[in-house]
């Protein structure tokens, strides 16, 4: 008996023994599965970023265009700008602290940091070539120069240009940081060129600090605490109102958490009031060193009332046979254990499903409990993250993962069936102006409403996302023709015209569709999404609120644009431009004193290139403001060797872009080509457009002032085709109103023309401003003109634009022939 009585005592300490580990194995099991789950929206969020076409776009256009030693700060400061607002709004449905943006040349570009809760957003700009750091918290209306968060890093090392999976975890960096715990992973961007091409543009990085608090909420466990140790020098811990001295020196071979490792192997170690033990994670530059920790007391109590239940237990196997007793104990043990064990395999493979049979009220039982409600919760938080990583957050739609998994399996269907499906890419029109009107709040809520309203009209076997911004895709299966999918988009179109409630106010707001179909725009998900995304943005160029069909053309377009704008670039450099000059004539006398300088551009590649095809893309890209300088500087340039030379030229007129107006830069380009040149200001005269002016009229108006301040003149261009009013003209510090071609093309016999014209001249007139007639080609428009008392003219029944010596010549030329005349 007594002999029976010490074994027992010793396999009930024993099990205890186990039973901590099995808890404390438990423990690090939890927090190995959440640390997992943490890794894995991290890397998920990092890859959906990366595939944000405004990201891609935004580093493409740094990658090709951002020069650090002519930095144009008002193009690549907004698009840096811009990244920081797709980061913001990603950083709602992820758990990054921190995500960091670098261009292709492992530099910093953009940044956001969670600082109290709360994210502060910064971008690299730069000076004379030096980077300077512009940052901005929630409460702050705009960005102010300030030093970059310390653990950001300004350039990155060793990185490889690899292409990762979004299940690929592999990427996790465990590193420390300020004694804290800092999960850090980085993500290349891509842009796709063609099925097998990829260029590089950058790199995203982000770090998520978990806390000794936070690893204790990952775990979870009543009665049961984690903290983590750095440096194996001990840790100091407060467990139920009580400090304790844990000595770690002794765990620096202890199993690493991520491994595969039984709850035996691990070492237990106990103070007075806790028993412990610990698993390491490798960081970058050493090691850390996880530790759980439960109450010894609480196990000591219960190895007590099993002391006491096993004195009776004693006195009743007494009574039994030794065989009868070895079974009893194997199946109340044994038993349990195995099936227990085989339980928490079969879960640790990740079939949350399984579940552990419960046949006791004992430890085993609660244990086997504990694990089916752990299996529970991770299945959910599985769930959840399968949600988030397929539809969108604010209106609960696929996105634009989701999408593309639909469009290949549709697509696969199509090849079998040999139909015809359709991609439809549906932009917002003017939404931009919504968000920075009315505010972020109010975008997200029309967002919502577009679409319930596109619902509306979606058949059952139509699929609708939002794949981002205010971007939409539709497929739709089964077309029996091309026909079918243009009435689809009209239906869009006049759906899209409804007016929707927001917040209790009715909107207004129309959409551009692109379209592109299946087998003939594409034969693959991605192909026919880029190229419905073309159309959507000829439809866009069109004029908007409408719809376009892909075709070859269009890509072949956005192939000379692109290579357009990479010799535009260079074209500066390499001294392809030229000013022609258009006479311009007295209407009185036939004299030329004045003349408009117009920019010609000639490359070895593309040949003549028209202005109507690279200005638009110069506005566009920014490169207007370096080209619309030097047109400046050589008009003033070419205008003093006039004057050194008598040539009679009083006045030489530039164009000057919106772009240019936008930038601060314009008084001082003026100015500059005025004193450079040694000519007076009045000898210059800037044309602008009405639609400068309906823009921002309060800014333009002050700029106008600035201007006319210096003594240049100003002339409006093209008037009478944009939407200046009488009562803003009059504020406007005009010297001249330059009639548009297309009202003197038909006159004197379209009688419409006819009363613009006298109009516009009367308007100038009471307004004492000089008038120039743009197009005249036929005597019989001049001499309407000059009946009009017109001041001067222009056009080809004078001369065309004519080159530098060209112009000189003819000037002279026609100069002395009407002197003779008269």
């Amino acid at each position: 008996m007594l002999t029976i009585g010490m074994l027992s005592n010793s396999y009930l300490q024993n099990y205890f023994h186990k039973d901590a580990k099995i808890r404390l194995h438990e423990a690090f099991f939890t927090l190995s599965l959440q640390l997992k789950s943490v890794e894995r929206a991290l890397t998920e969020s990092l890859h959906f970023i990366s595939e944000n076409e405004a990201i891609i776009a935004s580093l493409n256009l740094i990658k090709n265009y951002e020069d650090v030693q002519n930095y144009q700060q008002a193009l690549f400061d907004e698009e840096k700008k811009r990244i920081i607002t797709v980061l913001l709004h990603e950083s709602k449905y992820s758990l990054n602290d921190t995500i960091a943006v670098y261009n292709a040349s492992y530099q910093l570009v953009a940044y956001i940091d969670k600082t109290n809760g709360q994210y502060q957003s910064g971008y690299v700009s730069y000076t004379e070539g030096a980077p300077v750091y512009y940052v901005k918290m929630p409460h702050d209306t705009a960005y102010h120069p300030a030093s970059k968060p310390e653990h950001i890093q300004e350039t990155l090392q060793n990185i490889p240009k690899q292409k990762e999976r979004p299940d690929n975890h592999g990427n996790i960096i465990y590193e420390a940081s300020n004694n804290e715990l800092n999960l850090q992973s980085s993500h290349t961007v891509f842009r796709k060129i063609s099925d097998t091409k990829e260029d590089f543009l950058g790199f995203l990085q982000t770090n998520k600090i978990v806390s000794r608090s936070n690893i204790n909420k990952l775990v979870a466990k009543e009665g049961l605490s984690v903290s983590y140790d750095f440096n194996f020098n001990g840790l100091s811990v407060r467990h139920q109102d009580h400090e304790h001295f844990i000595d770690t020196h002794a765990y620096d071979k202890a199993p690493l958490l991520f491994s595969e490792y039984r709850a035996e192997e691990l070492t237990l170690g106990t103070t007075t009031h806790i028993l412990f033990s610990g698993v390491r994670i490798p960081l970058k530059k050493k090691a850390l060193l996880v530790v759980a920790y439960i109450n010894k007391d609480e196990l000591q109590a219960a190895l007590t009332q099993s002391r006491h239940v096993l004195i009776v237990t004693i006195l009743i196997i007494a009574l039994v046979t030794f065989f009868i007793s070895s079974i009893v104990l194997n199946k109340m043990l044994s038993l349990p254990l195995k099936r227990l064990l085989k339980g928490i395999e079969i879960i640790r493979r990740g079939d949350y499903s399984h579940k552990i049979n419960v046949t006791s009220n004992d430890e085993f039982g609660l244990i086997s409990v504990e694990f089916n409600n752990m299996a529970e919760e991770i299945a959910a938080r599985e769930q959840k993250l399968d949600k988030l990583a397929h539809f969108d957050a604010l209106t609960q739609m696929p996105n634009r993962v989701m999408f593309q998994k639909h469009a290949d399996t549709a697509i696969n269907r199509a090849k079998r069936r040999h139909s015809k499906l359709a991609v439809f890419f549906l932009d917002l029109d003017e939404f931009k102006i919504i968000n920075d009107t009315l505010g972020h709040d109010v975008g997200d809520q029309l967002l919502v409403e577009v679409s319930k309203n596109l619902s509306k009209i979606m058949r059952n076997s139509d699929f609708l996302a939002r794949i981002g911004g205010d971007e939409f895709n539709i497929l739709v299966e089964d077309l029996e023709s091309p026909v079918a999918a243009e009435e689809i988009a009209q239906k869009i179109i006049a759906q899209m015209k409804k007016p929707l409630l927001v917040n209790g106010k009715q909107m207004h707001i129309t959409s551009s569709v692109g379209i592109a179909l299946y087998p003939d725009d594409g034969q693959e998900s991605i192909t026919l999404l880029k190229n419905a995304d073309l159309a959507m943005y000829q439809a866009k160029a069109d004029g908007r609120n409408q719809y376009h069909f892909f075709s070859q053309e269009l890509e072949t377009s956005l192939n000379r644009r692109t290579v357009i704008l990479k010799e535009l670039k260079q074209a500066l450099g390499r001294q392809e431009f030229r000013l022609y000059y258009q006479p311009k004539f007295s209407l009185k006398d036939g004299t030329i004193h004045a003349a408009e300088a117009l920019l010609r551009w000639e490359n070895k590649t593309l040949g003549f290139v028209t202005p109507d095809q690279f200005i638009p893309l110069a506005e566009e890209s920014g490169e207007i403001i370096r080209i619309g300088a030097w047109v400046i500087e050589r008009a003033c340039h070419d205008f003093a060797q006039w004057h050194k030379k008598g040539l009679g030229i009083t006045q030489v007129s530039v164009n000057v872009s919106n772009v240019q107006f936008d930038n601060e830069s314009i008084l001082d380009i003026l100015q500059d080509s005025i004193h450079a040149s040694g000519i007076s200001a009045a000898s210059l005269e800037v044309e602008m457009t009405e639609s400068f002016i309906h823009k921002n009229s309060d800014k333009a108006l002050e700029t106008l002032h600035r201007i006319r301040d210096i003594g240049i003149e100003l002339a409006i261009d093209d008037f009478g085709t944009g939407y200046s009013s009488m009562s803003y003209l009059k504020r406007l510090p005009l010297n001249r109103i330059k009639i548009d071609r297309s009202f003197i093309e038909h006159i004197p016999h379209d009688s419409d023309d006819v009363e613009i014209t006298k109009i516009i001249v009367a308007l100038a007139k009471v307004m004492n401003l000089s008038i120039t007639a743009e197009g005249i080609e036929t005597p019989e428009q001049m001499r309407f003109l000059q009946e009009l008392q017109c001041d001067e003219g222009q056009g080809y029944l004078c001369s065309r634009p004519l080159p530098h010596d060209a112009f000189m010549a003819f000037v002279r030329d026609n100069n002395d022939w009407v002197t003779s005349v008269h």
